[in-house]
């Protein structure tokens, strides 16, 4: 992957900060600094890799393609400067970002420098006639930079911005991540288990929005449509499977149930918090290739056993190894201390393989390891000013907690103080 960088001037409280995008993004800090709106933004990046929203780009500046025939039906031209395209990216992000938070009058200015190859796109269409003399068909063609094509066949009517939109982004796709694939964006929204069987007319009053929770449902609807591949990513479900101790499942009526260990069906509604948390993970998976997607997931650790927590910091490496890329936010030790683990586990093995092999012996851990320069760790810290700045985490060390071991640190302090009065007081009243 290519470097992507997101510089925000300002973003709500965030302001004068700089991050580049990895595979795993992973944010933390106190809450109430913004690690949300922070993650939603790298999530709109994939989002404009993945869906239509280039569409948008050529509907605003007049290259409706169905205006272009009206004029030329049977061939035509015209060139998008790239300063042109990134202009639009930036303002279209901090649209979005109003849009997704629910805040029109949300205070963002940003911009997005993104690794493209070349000062301008030059697209192209052509009528081409193909088959027996006197029986041929047509086609229309369409082209970028002689690089992309695409083949519609027929005479395409009412197609506005689609051509162009999947010729760009199958350009910024190969700018960014070269041979590598993206086709679905997901965002798992803090609180999403209450949103997994609610009524429809419910959902479209929530949907009458634009923020991530009516993206959720529409994804989610998109999810629950699809049938199941049976090349699925078994082993990222099992792991999934054995942290919920069961299977989720749609039942005769498209409704998401929980299948216990023993074979009996639950109610998603009657299953407990964590497992309706990780329910719409576990059916996603079960539909889409790990190593085409791209998942906002906020608080992965959301009402897990710490066990859990550290379970589930397992799957998200062997999703990211298997080319998956994830925005996370956390206010968990535990799961960053596993991710922790296995970053180091790698830089054990590639030093010596024996005391690799003997570390894990002696932890009882699974043969998993990350590799650090796929990650991109941030802290959230507030400055006297009361600004909020993104603060880049070295990994030399694994990925820093310091919000939280200062906590623990003192709270553990003060525990000890606590008791130790106490035992004293106890001593001296018993005599």
């Amino acid at each position: 992957m290519k470097s992507i960088k997101i510089h925000i001037n300002r973003l709500g409280a965030v302001h004068d900060s700089t991050l580049e995008l990895k595979p795993l993004m992973i944010f933390s800090g106190e809450s109430g600094l913004g690690k949300s709106y922070v993650a939603i933004l790298v999530h709109y990046i994939y989002k404009l890799l993945s869906e239509n929203r280039l569409q948008e780009f050529f509907g605003a500046n007049g290259w409706d393609f169905d205006q272009l025939a009206s004029a030329n039906p049977e061939k035509g031209t015209f060139t998008v400067q790239s300063a042109q395209l990134l202009q639009w990216i930036n303002a279209d992000a901090c649209q979005y970002m109003r849009d997704a938070v629910g805040n029109p009058d949300l205070h963002v200015d940003l911009s997005v420098e993104m690794p493209i190859t070349q000062l301008e796109y030059v697209f192209s269409y052509r009528t081409v006639l193909y088959g027996m003399e006197g029986k041929e068909e047509k086609s229309m063609v369409f082209e970028l930079n002689s690089n992309f094509d695409l083949r519609i066949e027929g005479n395409p009517k009412s197609v506005g911005g689609m051509p162009w939109s999947i010729l760009l982004q199958a350009s910024l796709c190969h700018d960014v991540f070269g041979e590598e694939r993206l086709d679905q964006t997901f965002c798992m929204v803090p609180g999403r288990g209450a949103l997994l069987n609610i009524p429809l007319t419910l959902q479209d009053r929530l949907k009458s929005t634009k923020d991530i929770y009516t993206e959720f449902l529409n994804d989610w609807a998109v999810v629950r449509a699809m049938p199941p591949r049976r090349d699925n990513d078994s082993d990222l479900l099992k792991l999934l499977y054995d942290i919920n101790g069961g299977q989720i499942e749609l039942d005769d009526e498209d409704k998401v149930i929980y299948r216990l260990t023993d074979g009996e069906p639950l109610p998603i509604n009657a299953a407990a918090s964590s497992i309706k948390e990780l329910a719409p993970l576990y059916l996603l998976l079960d539909k889409y290739p790990a190593s085409h997607l791209s998942i906002l997931f906020e608080e992965p650790e959301a009402h897990l056993h710490p066990q859990k927590q550290v379970d589930i910091a397992d799957f998200v490496v062997r999703a990211i190894n298997k080319g998956s890329h994830m925005q996370i936010t956390t206010h968990s030790d535990y799961f960053l201390r596993r991710l922790n683990d296995r970053i180091f586990l790698h830089k054990i093995q590639n030093i010596n393989k024996e005391v690799y092999a003997e570390s894990l012996s002696k932890y009882g851990y699974s043969d998993l390891t990350v590799n650090p320069s796929l990650i991109g760790a941030y802290l959230l810290r507030r400055g006297a000013d009361g600004n909020v700045k993104l603060v880049s985490q070295s990994l030399d060390k694994g990925i820093p907690y310091e919000s939280f071991y200062d906590v623990i640190k003192k709270e553990a302090r003060y525990s000890l103080d606590i008791q130790q009065t106490y035992y004293k007081l106890a001593e001296n009243h018993a005599e």
